[in-house]
């Protein structure tokens, strides 16, 4: 078994991330275990290996502030539609909130009818100012 340098590794599957994610089609599993299987031949992959739990986890961590990225946005709009412009200070407060607190402000913004219940919404759930 030929042995691989790690960063040289990691580089490779964040490459073929980089690929997978900007293709066009939906890459299967199986084409991407044996691209990498074909690069680093007669390495095994399987999640035992250090670089893949560590490439994993960065996987999961881009996914989840891109979630919140996502999930922050929509309730901006959201905010926007049934209350007008919010100002910058307010979108601050609500950028900086955690997910599960964003879910709730989606919830509760249904009955929002002027900016003063958002500002009450904020500051009854401890989403901290500036």
């Amino acid at each position: 078994m030929r042995a691989i340098n790690r960063a040289d590794a990691l580089e490779y599957a964040r490459t073929l991330a980089a690929y997978v994610s900007s293709a066009n089609k939906k890459v299967k599993k199986e084409e991407v275990t044996e691209a990498m299987q074909e690069a680093f031949p007669p390495m095994e992959f399987d999640k035992s290996a250090l670089f893949v739990q560590e490439f994993i986890q960065e996987g999961r961590e881009e996914g989840i502030r891109i979630g919140h990225q996502i999930l922050c946005s929509f309730t901006l709009r959201q905010l926007r539609h049934q209350l007008g412009e919010i100002d910058e200070q307010t979108q601050e407060r609500i950028r900086r909130m955690p997910t599960q607190k964003l879910e709730d402000l989606g919830m509760a913004l249904l009955e929002f009818k002027s900016h003063d219940g958002l500002h009450k919404w904020l500051s009854e759930n401890a989403v901290p100012t500036d």
